[in-house]
């Protein structure tokens, strides 16, 4: 069995269709009923397919620092590649760079 829930995201329940100011960075995505905590309860469960939408917000990754999400695309990985931080959560010499040049986030010339 299947829900459509339209253009809200699935994870937290925003609005993400045209003009909502979360539809241009929103990702598609399908997942199982037991994971939308907003569903009506007879809704939550694994044998429930909900197809919809992802926000930006909740697209990103959870610091591995602090622990609040990171908006999509703008997380810093630390030198080993394990890790997903916000700028700012991850010591600047610990910030990575395929071309092993600074990575662009800013903080480099502040640390300097």
């Amino acid at each position: 069995m299947g829900v459509d829930i339209g253009s809200r995201c699935v994870w937290c329940g925003v609005d993400t269709s045209a003009g909502s100011g979360h539809w241009v960075n929103r990702l598609s995505v399908g997942t199982t009923g037991d994971t939308v905590f907003w569903l009506p309860t007879e809704l939550r469960s694994e044998d429930i397919y909900v197809d919809g939408w992802s926000c930006a917000e909740c697209a990103g990754y959870e610091c591995d620092e602090c622990g609040k999400q990171i908006y999509l695309d703008e997380d810093v990985t630390d030198l080993d590649e394990m890790g997903h931080y916000h700028r700012e959560c991850l010591p600047v010499e610990e910030h990575w760079s395929e071309a092993g040049e600074t990575c662009g986030c800013g903080l480099h010339e502040e640390a300097n």
